[in-house]
């Protein structure tokens, strides 16, 4: 098989960080003004991890949380290319970040989900996230491009 012609994806990170029952979210005009976890692009040479505490770092100036990998979901974005999302979770002990200009930031209570516009699938990612603990099995999902952002 020609290595041109495999499926390949683009790396990604969108991190969940929990703070008790609130979550760390983003709003961005380029999602119509929703809210949605933190992340963004791995880059050359970065490991997940590494990836992660990076984005958390760049987008809310939030540094030395450990950070977890517990699922992915892949998106088919044409025939040949996709994308891969690293699903990573955190705990934060308070609610410290530093707003930046990649968004608006802002702790959101996980009752409060409904009542804030956020990226269609967040809420049932957020479920999923907060309630993996160590013995769950990883998520893993799979969308196609109409069902991205």
């Amino acid at each position: 098989m020609d290595r041109r012609a495999r499926y390949q994806v683009i790396p990604r990170t969108l991190i969940f960080v929990f703070q008790q029952d609130n979550i760390l979210l983003m709003r961005k005009e380029k999602w119509r003004n929703r809210y949605n976890a933190l992340g963004g692009h791995l880059e050359r040479g970065e490991d997940v991890l590494t990836g992660a505490a990076r984005e958390l770092n760049e987008e809310a100036g939030i540094s030395g949380l450990t950070v977890e990998v517990v699922g992915n979901i892949l998106i088919d974005d044409t025939e040949m290319t996709g994308i891969c999302v690293f699903l990573i979770r955190c705990d934060a002990a308070d609610q410290h970040f530093v707003q930046g200009d990649e968004g608006e930031l802002a702790w959101i209570a996980l009752n409060d989900l409904s009542k804030v516009p956020v990226i269609p699938d967040l809420p049932d990612l957020v479920a999923r996230v907060k309630q993996h603990h160590p013995d769950s099995p990883f998520i893993t999902l799979h969308y196609t491009r109409d069902q991205s952002i």
